[in-house]
């Protein structure tokens, strides 16, 4: 089969680049999409707390209604939120899903237990090994169990550090977002075991292949 001609490896990769750019484009279409349907879906749910009524929200112009919700969210961009966002290196939207979480569990009781609760249990599902034998309830009690285990399992592997523990008791930040905090260092404590690990058989098996190269 002949090689492709310089012409044909020219188009080839013109049409690759249009593809990309149409992915992109196509993404950045739908993040778009997500992130009004994230500013209207709080703007109905909390119409009262930005001073409209449903009537307003169904009349007035979209961008000027996102544009008050968008105001009113900076109020609960905490210090604890942004040490959060930075240590996660969330994306443009993630940042704003997790601002309208905080700010939802600020203003609703029942949208900070539901929170709490739905944070919690996808700890347990995640980290099984961390949480052993622990199952989803929908209690404060469960929450308080799961922040309990989960501080006693970095405390033993020494990754409760003071700034952690400072950011746990932080009353300006809400249980799901301090819960959120410590899964992130369970994250990290479980990929660096597993580095470890890694580092340690790779080790082992070099050792290993050494050795039987020495008795060959």
């Amino acid at each position: 089969m002949a090689a492709p001609s310089k012409m044909e490896c020219v188009a080839a990769v013109a049409v690759s680049r249009r593809g990309s750019q149409r992915q992109k484009k196509a993404a950045g279409a739908r993040e778009k999409d997500r992130h009004h349907a994230l500013l209207m879906g709080f703007a109905k749910r909390y119409h009262g707390h930005l001073g409209l009524c449903a009537e307003d929200i169904e009349t007035m112009d979209v961008d000027k209604v996102k544009e008050i919700v968008r105001e009113y969210l900076q109020q609960f961009r905490t210090t604890p939120f942004q040490t959060y966002a930075d240590a996660a290196h969330l994306s443009d939207f993630r940042r704003a899903k997790e601002l309208v979480h905080e700010a939802s569990a600020r203003v609703d009781d029942k949208a900070a237990g539901e929170l709490a609760v739905a944070v919690c249990a996808s700890g347990v599902e995640e980290f099984p090994d961390v949480f052993t034998g622990l199952t989803k309830e929908e209690t404060p009690e469960f929450v308080t169990t799961c922040a309990s285990v989960a501080l006693q399992w970095l405390d033993a592997r020494y990754r409760l550090s003071q700034p952690l523990l400072e950011f746990c008791q932080d009353e300006e930040a809400t249980a799901q977002l301090r819960f959120k905090r410590v899964l992130l260092e369970i994250r990290r404590a479980v990929r660096d075991s597993s580095s470890c690990d890694s580092s340690t058989e790779s080790r082992a098996s070099e050792c290993a292949d050494f050795a039987r190269a020495r008795g060959a």
